[in-house]
């Protein structure tokens, strides 16, 4: 299984529109049928329903490469304080590579407590970490959106962009050819 991941808002450090930066997320894969959800609620827990069957971090770039037995999987993209990207029913074949997406996956900052929405509890945690340095602590650098190196006005813009928000639930589509 191959793919991308992009951090919605790594700063343009040196002006050139190159987004450069840290764009490593975790990737969780488990057999497909793993994440169910009756209710939004259930699809908010998925790391209380699924056990991984692997997790792979990716390049800094958010590029990966997976290997696993062929057969159908379940896919988590995660990153500490962003949504999850959840792709369902990825197909791996004998012999073949298997991109998991038709593009670059974006991943939306703003989901600090890890519960599948960006919410009044999450800004909550940015408030009690505005004006720490990153470096301060696992929170305020989770929070340092625009890693900046500080948890800033910049940062609660971005979070206000994704107010609201829940995580990405997709079904795996074949790429057209």
């Amino acid at each position: 299984i191959t793919g991308q991941a992009k951090t919605l808002s790594i700063k343009d450090v040196d002006g050139d529109g190159s987004n450069r930066g840290d764009h490593t997320v975790s990737i969780h894969v488990m057999k497909a049928g793993s994440i169910v959800g009756e209710s939004e609620e259930d699809w908010f827990n998925w790391r209380n329903q699924a056990p991984d069957l692997v997790t792979f971090q990716s390049n800094r770039d958010g590029t990966f490469k997976i290997e696993v037995s062929p057969g159908q999987y379940d896919m988590v993209i995660d990153r500490g304080g962003y949504l999850d990207y959840i792709i369902l029913n990825v197909p791996v074949l004998a012999g073949e590579e298997t991109p998991c997406a038709s593009g670059i996956i974006t991943v939306l900052e703003g989901d600090l407590d890890k519960n599948g929405r960006v919410a009044f509890e999450d800004l909550g945690i940015l408030k009690g970490e505005y004006g720490k340095q990153s470096s301060e602590s696992e929170r305020a650098g989770l929070c340092d959106f625009d890693e900046s190196g500080s948890v800033g006005f910049e940062d609660l813009g971005k979070f206000k962009g994704q107010y609201g928000k829940n995580h990405i639930i997709c079904i795996y589509q074949k790429m057209p050819a």
